[in-house]
């Protein structure tokens, strides 16, 4: 699996999680508040946790370096050779804020109902 594929999860992941705890919390803002503590969390994590890593590119194994807080909520990804290089701008905040107002919604709907 892509190393990009991997992050996508890992923040949806944390999205869903952020989003469980949100919907307990009778405070809008001590929901966002959270929210924005995992979210600032999983990103410091994989920054460090991933700097530099090997990952599948084109059938050959190349090096991958991670370079994150490059632009706002997005990560440059840039994989190749030094000759071959070639850089991506991925945006995981998304998947990260549907994961969380979703399941923040549902949590919270849920919880009204019973």
């Amino acid at each position: 699996m892509d190393i990009a594929a991997k992050l996508s999860i890992i923040f949806s992941a944390v999205g869903a999680i952020a989003g469980v705890m949100s919907g307990f919390m009778t405070n809008a803002w001590l929901s966002l508040l959270i929210a924005i503590i995992l979210l600032y969390a999983t990103y410091k994590l994989i920054s460090n946790a991933s700097k530099t890593s090997t990952g599948q590119f084109m059938g050959e194994m190349k090096k991958v370096t991670l370079s994150n807080f490059s632009l706002f909520f997005s990560s440059l990804t840039t994989k190749g050779e030094l000759d071959e290089k070639e850089t991506k701008v991925r945006f995981w905040f998304a998947s990260y804020f549907i994961m969380w107002l979703l399941l923040w919604i549902m949590v919270y709907t849920i919880l009204l109902i019973y």
